[in-house]
């Protein structure tokens, strides 16, 4: 959010929220939408510089991506959050899912933290490479991955909460 000073969502009861950025955090931040709040807009502070200093850095940060993300293929962008002090891409690594295909859903053999389309693929070819994410990584690391992308529109959101959950002692 360093460009970002301030992030506007509609609450499920109709009431509109706003998040602003803290002014002694510095770096980045992240924000999380409450449960069922939906982006409205947020507000940018933009910089004016000369047109051919902008579109240097345009390409010098699409050369970039090209070389780290799978760009040119379908995908919802980085499906999970990196958990506390490790990245989700190195889990998903270790536990040997680079590459993984269900039907047209593929993890990204180019960055392993995006699921891909490679052609056909359905929400529940994603969802499935997803369940097997996290369940092989929880079973070697003992680590939970927590969805970066929130799903909306079918069931299957529910297997994913945005949350831990956390059982009671009995």
């Amino acid at each position: 959010m360093d460009l970002c000073s301030a992030v506007h969502f509609l609450h499920p009861d109709g009431t509109v929220g706003e998040f602003r950025q803290l002014e002694h955090a510095g770096g980045a931040q992240t924000f999380d939408l409450p449960p069922g709040a939906i982006l409205l807009g947020c507000r940018m502070q933009l910089v004016r510089r000369p047109g051919p200093t902008t579109l240097k850095e345009i390409k010098r940060r699409l050369k970039l991506r090209k070389a780290s993300e799978p760009f040119a293929l379908a995908s919802a962008g980085f499906v999970w959050k990196n958990p506390p002090g490790t990245l989700a891409e190195r889990l998903i690594d270790a536990a040997g899912l680079r590459g993984k295909r269900l039907n047209g859903a593929e993890i990204s053999a180019k960055a392993s933290n995006f699921i891909i389309n490679r052609g056909g693929a359905t929400q529940g070819d994603v969802v499935g490479l997803m369940e097997m994410t996290r369940e092989r990584v929880e079973a070697r690391f003992a680590v939970t991955l927590q969805t970066e992308i929130r799903m909306l529109g079918f069931p299957a959101a529910a297997a994913f909460p945005s949350v831990p959950l956390e059982l009671a002692a009995g």
